[in-house]
């Protein structure tokens, strides 16, 4: 098996976390509130600080993504023994949100207050008796 489709899925599972798909779980982390987020992928588990939480709807689109990306790589799911991702979510603070919007056949810009999460991940790999991890940090605003 070779190292860099591995890595490569480790790095893959920090930018879906950092792309537009966890939108929907923004409001909730904000909620929760700083810490350190764990997604087991396999066991399709969510903890903040150890303590297992209610699942985040992105689990499932990572979950899904990554059992067709072995598929597709011809990686049996059977040697994975880990595939974990942790998300520190480590600042926020507000900021401004550009909005377009057509109205009386005008395009209109406004500026709407958003929250900007500050996020690093981390996302574990093991497999084939080697361990593969991968670092990312980002940010995601919501109004």
């Amino acid at each position: 098996m070779g190292r860099k489709v591995l890595q490569g899925l480790a790095k893959n599972l920090c930018q879906i976390f950092l792309g537009w798909q966890s939108y929907k779980d923004l409001p909730r982390i904000a909620e929760l509130g700083k810490g350190e987020y764990e997604i087991d992928i396999l066991k399709m588990l969510c903890k903040k600080d150890g303590i297992e939480i209610e699942l985040f709807q992105i689990a499932e689109v990572l979950q899904t993504w990554f059992f067709a990306r072995l598929i597709r790589k011809k990686i049996h799911p059977e040697e994975i023994k880990k595939a974990i991702l942790i998300v520190k979510f480590i600042d926020t603070r507000e900021g401004p949100v550009w909005q377009f919007r057509v109205g009386d056949k005008k395009l209109r810009l406004s500026k709407l207050k958003s929250t900007v999460l500050v996020f690093e991940c981390t996302s574990h790999i093991q497999a084939f008796d080697r361990e593969y991890v991968a670092h990312d940090t980002g940010q995601r605003d919501f109004v």
